[in-house]
């Protein structure tokens, strides 16, 4: 898990909920490793380099990631387009590229009751991705949302190209809602909260999806529409479900305030099957942007 708030296990219970949901499904003891975003920083690796270290090497160890929504400005399209200025306007409202912009029919000074919240409807514009077949190959899905900017359209066209692919959008087309990397085993970002629909014995699609590339068992969630038919034989599975968590070795543990979580146990061999980003904006010029 990457995040802003790793200090505070709290602020993730609804995604570590959901991980733990999906974790039964595939018959898998879930283990979670906390990795502050800023320990990942080049600026970390001069002003603190064993930190550095070891956060690089909880990743690089890790079967999956999941990175859920915060405000940053990292993404993307500097990476890979070159766009060295890319960001959000929210940022950087003289940016050359801006990647994620203010949502036209909100307002800037009134902050109450302008939030694109609550449930909204996602059309799949791409069938033969793994989010529609995650969601049982459905035309559409609801979700909740909460958020008041989003990815800029007129930038679609060049990030695709350069690989992504927007599989989901809203009824205009216009809303990015879905985003994968076709050429990743499991790379899906998403502009709503798919943890907030996910409940014991019906997981959410998305993170049962990244649960079962995480232990080398997605083709079969794939083929069976987002099920798992059976436990999966091989990995460290012992018949229970449990939560089990713990940070970066320098930053000391976290123990859940829930009382959930039941020792600390280290990675496997970390492969990196799969990718979550989730929440606020997709990371293109920035990571959180609202």
């Amino acid at each position: 898990m990457v995040g802003k708030y790793t200090g505070l296990s709290d602020a993730y219970l609804s995604v570590l909920k959901a991980l733990l949901h999906a974790s039964v499904a595939c018959q898998r003891k879930l283990i979670v490793d906390w990795v502050s975003a800023g320990d990942l920083e080049d600026i970390t690796a001069q002003e603190a380099p064993d930190v550095y270290k070891a956060a690089w090497d909880l990743l690089k160890g890790a079967d999956g990631v999941l990175v859920p929504g915060g405000f940053g400005d990292r993404g993307f399209a500097r990476s890979v387009l070159g766009w060295h200025d890319a960001n959000s306007t929210e940022f950087n409202s003289e940016t050359t590229n801006p990647c994620v912009i203010f949502m036209p029919e909100g307002s800037k000074t009134h902050m109450g009751g302008t939030m694109h919240l609550g449930s909204r409807r996602t059309y799949f514009k791409v069938s033969d991705c793994k989010s529609a077949k995650l969601y049982g190959n459905v035309d559409f899905v609801d979700e909740q949302h909460r958020h008041r900017y989003e990815v800029n359209p007129n930038m679609i066209s060049k990030l695709e190209n350069a690989g992504l692919s927007f599989v989901g959008r809203d009824e205009t087309g216009r809303r990015m809602k879905i985003v994968e990397l076709p050429s990743h085993s499991y790379f899906v970002g998403v502009q709503f909260h798919p943890e907030f629909k996910s409940r014991p014995g019906k997981p959410s699609a998305l993170f049962l999806g990244l649960i079962a590339a995480a232990c080398g068992n997605l083709e079969t969630a794939l083929h069976d529409n987002g099920h798992v038919r059976k436990a999966v034989t091989s990995g460290k599975s012992n018949g229970h479900s449990m939560l089990k968590t713990h940070k970066n070795e320098i930053g000391g543990p976290i123990k859940s305030s829930n009382g959930s979580v039941n020792g600390v146990y280290s990675n496997g061999n970390g492969n990196g099957n799969g990718l979550l980003r989730m929440g606020r904006c997709f990371s293109l010029g920035d990571e959180g942007g609202g």
